[in-house]
This record gives C-alpha cells, sequence and structure tokens, in this order.
C-alpha cells in the first residue's frame, strides 16, 4: 500500500481530545504543514511514538499543547525535517536557540533536506527566488547553493520520506546521546553548524543555545535499501 499524501481521508487519530495524555519520546519537528501531513496522514507519528509539528503552529488545535508537552521532557530527541531552502535549513538553529522551542533544553538532529542530500536530484532542482546569507544555520558554502537553487521534500516519494525518517529516528536510538549516526557532527556556531556536520566533525554547542548535529546519510541517494533509483527517489 502506497503511503498517503496531504489531502487524503486519513484517520485522525491527530485530533484526539485527549492528546496531553501522551508522552512522546522524539518529536519531529517540520518547515511547512505539507510536510508534517505527510507523517500524520501514515500515522507515522503513532507508530513511532513521535510527535508532529509544523515550527508555523500546525496543527493548529493541538499545537501549543504539544509544544508544551514537548519543553517538558528532558529526554525528548528532536529532528528537523525541510526542504533544501533557506527557510528549512535554519530550522533545526531556530528549534535549538529559540526559548519558545527548546534553547538549552535537548539538542536537536537535522534530518535534511540540506544542500549535501541533493546530489541526487539534480534534475529536480528548482531555482532560488532569493539570496540566502550565510548565519543562523547556514554555512558560507550552503547559503552560496541554496541562493542559485532549490529542492523540495516533495522530490521524494512520501513512502520514501516514511522510511527515512524511520531510519534517522532508530540511527539515534541505537547510538544513544552521541549524535546521528557517527554521520554528523554538532554545533551552534553560524558558519561551522552546516560545515561540521558534513565533515563528520563538530564541537559542542556554546552559548545558551542546545547543539545541533547533522544526520548525512538517512537521505542521501545511497540510504537506499537496494531499491532503484527510479523506485527509491520520485
Amino acid at each position: 500500500m502506497r503511503a498517503m499524501t496531504r489531502g487524503t481521508s486519513a484517520p485522525q487519530r491527530a485530533l484526539e481530545a485527549d492528546i496531553a495524555d501522551y508522552s512522546f519520546d522524539r518529536a519531529v519537528i517540520c518547515d511547512r504543514a505539507r510536510t508534517a501531513d505527510i507523517l500524520l496522514a501514515n500515522n507515522f507519528h503513532f507508530e513511532n511514538n513521535c510527535a508532529v509539528l509544523a515550527i508555523d503552529g500546525y496543527p493548529e488545535a493541538q499545537f501549543e499543547t504539544v509544544r508544551a508537552m514537548l519543553k517538558r521532557n528532558p529526554r525528548l530527541r528532536v529532528f528537523a525535517l525541510h526542504d533544501a531552502k533557506g527557510k528549512g535549513c535554519r530550522l533545526a538553529h531556530t528549534l535549538a536557540n529559540d526559548p519558545a522551542w527548546f534553547a538549552g533544553q535537548v539538542d536537536v538532529v537535522d534530518v535534511g533536506l540540506r544542500p549535501r542530500h541533493t546530489r541526487a536530484f539534480r534534475g529536480l532542482l528548482q531555482p532560488s527566488v532569493q539570496p540566502v546569507t550565510p548565519g543562523n544555520g547556514i554555512s558560507s558554502s550552503d547559503a552560496a547553493w541554496l541562493s542559485a537553487q532549490t529542492l523540495e521534500l516533495a522530490a521524494i516519494r512520501p513512502e520514501q520520506v516514511l522510511k527515512r525518517m524511520y531510519k534517522a529516528l532508530n540511527r539515534k536510538d541505537s547510538d544513544g546521546d552521541g549524535g546521528a549516526g557517527g554521520n554528523g557532527g554538532s554545533s551552534s556556531s553560524d558558519d561551522s553548524a552546516g560545515n561540521a556536520g558534513y565533515a563528520g566533525g563538530g564541537g559542542a554547542s556554546g552559548g545558551s543555545g542546545s547543539s545541533v548535529s547533522y544526520d548525512n546519510t538517512s537521505f542521501a541517494h545511497e540510504a537506499s535499501d537496494g531499491e532503484s533509483d527510479s523506485d527509491g527517489f520520485g
């Protein structure tokens, strides 16, 4: 059975009135509602004990309740899922440094998409509509790439998004608190935020923010479990 996308008649279990009774160990925060809907429509949140929110306040009815629940959990694991765009690539930095989110509380794993993940999708890239400046989680090299082109998660089939997010969550679980599968680094500085994870290195976060690590494998082309190019990506 193929994964569902936004607009399908998925079960609305995310809207249960007793949502405050749940205890989520993990959270996926997306840069847009459309991406969150892919996970919610396929019950990713229930099957993986994982809250799913979009940073702009979606789903509206449960957003503040769920976010407050997450902020009370000192052992929460947070994953940022986003397009390879300026706003998306700043998502993990925002989550780790904004007091309204998780500043100084828990670390954040940036799952992607970042420019590092886009090699296999050159035919699906779109021109950027505005320049992107370095800082706040975007390195100089990433800013140059994002100023020229973008890549949306919609380029990847929904079932592959689900599979790769499952890998990302369970890679973090198997590695404990030490980072994203040994393939990312942690950083809170503006310019090193992109490069540290890509190089497999990094440092501890500074200031009052939490650290950000970079998962370079879950959405990389080579992460495929034997599926062909045409089957693995839309």
